[in-house]
Formats: C-alpha cells, structure tokens, sequence
C-alpha cells in the first residue's frame, strides 16, 4: 500500500516498530492538505444541510461502535 504513495508524503521507518513504516506529510502534502480541507468542509456542509441534529450524530456514534467491536474482536 505504501509503495503508491502520492505525492506529498514521506515513507520511513518507524522508530518504534522496525516492522512498520511511518507515512508523513511533506511541507508539500500539508500545502495541499491546507487547500483541500476547506473545500471538503464546504462540500460535506452542503450535502449535510438537510440532516438533522440526531443524523448528524448517528454516523459518528456507529462509527466507534464499530470501532469498539474491531478493537475487542482483536484483542479475542
């Protein structure tokens, strides 16, 4: 997976785990990060407008559920 890194990121080992290896962004990466995160607020904002306090809840309260579960199933 990281081998197809894009752009704007560095690969190297991690100091803690010499099995893993750490993906960064680069000054680069960051720049674009920078430009990309206001469009993707703006965007989910607009594709959101009509969702409810409850929906806007539900996605985040599944989602670490989810989570929850990959966690427990794993340390089983």
């Amino acid at each position: 997976m990281t081998a197809k890194a894009p752009p704007g990121t560095w690969i190297g080992p991690d100091p803690q785990d010499r099995r893993a290896r750490v993906l960064s962004l680069t000054d680069a990466g960051r720049a674009v990060l920078a430009r990309a995160v206001p469009i993707w607020t703006r965007e989910h904002g607009a594709m959101m407008a009509e969702w409810s306090d409850q929906e806007l809840k539900d996605p985040a309260r599944l989602l670490r559920k989810f989570v929850d579960g990959a966690n427990a199933a794993l340390k089983a």
